[in-house]
């Protein structure tokens, strides 16, 4: 579960700092669901007795996504951002 969490978080933060200024708020927010969708699903293969499914992951993976386009927002008024470049 920790490894999940990092896998998750730290190329999410890495992502929030270098790509987001680049693409924009929603391709960014659809990468971070599908990227997520593929994390969980790759951990519920690797877990033994799992009994989570395709379903649940996807629900999951656009929550996430809606959470992070919402802490976009956030991040785009809090930093600034003006055109894809940090001003």
């Amino acid at each position: 579960m920790l490894l999940t969490t990092l896998l998750i978080v730290l190329p999410g933060w890495m992502g929030d700092r270098m790509v987001l200024p680049h693409l924009r708020n929603i391709v960014a927010s659809v990468l971070d669901g599908v990227y997520v969708l593929a994390v969980l699903w790759i951990a519920a293969i690797l877990a033994p007795f799992s009994n989570v499914t395709f379903t649940y992951l996807l629900l999951a993976s656009l929550a996430i996504g809606g959470f992070e386009y919402a802490l976009h927002r956030l991040v785009f008024k809090r930093e600034n951002y003006e055109k894809g470049v940090r001003s």
